[in-house]
């Protein structure tokens, strides 16, 4: 969270929901001061502000729902109340929104793209050809962190798609290197001749969710497949360390069309705003 908060320029916080003296829930939030008010903003590198619950332990999945709707409820009051303007995104695993809903707030859907292990995919033939070629082009498949060359494909890839989503490449190189040494954060790239062409920064804190946070590939070596190589080693890699893999990539037309020939799996998570 704080590395994050520091990258983008906000201030981390954690709203922390109690049932008496006891913790029931907890949802990171970024606070950011603007014009003289305080909003609350995604931040880029966090991925989702999932809200995260507590259970006492044997308790039945009935009263966990109903315990679960009454504490978004009592969010989205808390929200509405003390922030003139937010906008969060929540995890997939936050999937009843009607606390949120019932309480005026708006939610919007949007979609991501998984591999989940425990499902056989089979991409498309065109995808299983261009995928063959790819593997003859002698790229090799490393991990190790090398923020610099990710920086420099990012600022190309960015600047020819004409977007600026990151406003500070010092604080993103930062970011990368700092949530590195913690062991949280790695960098999956693909080398040619010992050069990176293409580097992928993937975000895992246990043995369940693996979240491919940014993906920068040099532009002569998108047609000969680099990206679709990147991914099936990173599927083939990650397979012992993670039971899910998000690859992102599913509310941009053209990413999501290439994803969606891979076979991946579609996954639904709602942003709350008001």
């Amino acid at each position: 969270m704080y590395a994050a908060g520091e990258f983008n320029d906000v201030e981390p916080k954690l709203a922390n929901v109690y049932k008496g003296e006891e913790l029931v829930a907890q949802m990171p939030l970024y606070e950011q001061k603007f014009l003289g008010f305080t909003r609350l903003t995604p931040a880029l590198g966090a991925y989702y502000q999932g809200i995260h619950f507590y259970h006492p332990y044997g308790t039945s999945s009935a009263r966990n729902a109903l315990d679960e709707l009454r504490i978004c409820s009592d969010l989205a009051l808390f929200l509405k109340k003390h922030y003139k303007k937010f906008n969060i995104t929540l995890s997939p695993h936050n999937y009843d929104v009607r606390g949120f809903i019932w309480n005026k707030v708006k939610v919007h859907p949007y979609y991501t793209y998984i591999h989940d292990y425990a499902v056989e995919t089979q991409p498309l033939g065109k995808e299983r050809r261009k995928l063959r070629n790819a593997t003859k082009e002698g790229y090799t498949f490393e991990e190790f962190l090398d923020a610099s060359t990710y920086i420099e494909l990012s600022e190309t890839m960015f600047g020819r798609k004409g977007l600026q989503p990151v406003k500070d490449y010092n604080r993103l190189k930062k970011f990368v290197e700092d949530v590195g040494k913690t062991g949280l954060l790695r960098q999956h790239n693909v080398c040619r001749d010992g050069k990176i062409v293409s580097a992928n920064i993937m975000l895992q804190g246990d043995d369940v969710y693996a979240y491919s946070l940014f993906r920068s590939s040099a532009e002569e070596e998108m047609s000969k497949g680099v990206s679709l190589w990147h991914t099936h080693m990173l599927i083939e890699t990650l397979k012992d360390r993670c039971k899910i893999l998000d690859l992102c990539g599913a509310n941009v037309p053209d990413v999501a069309r290439f994803k969606g020939a891979m076979g991946h799996q579609l996954q639904l998570f709602f942003r709350i705003s008001n």
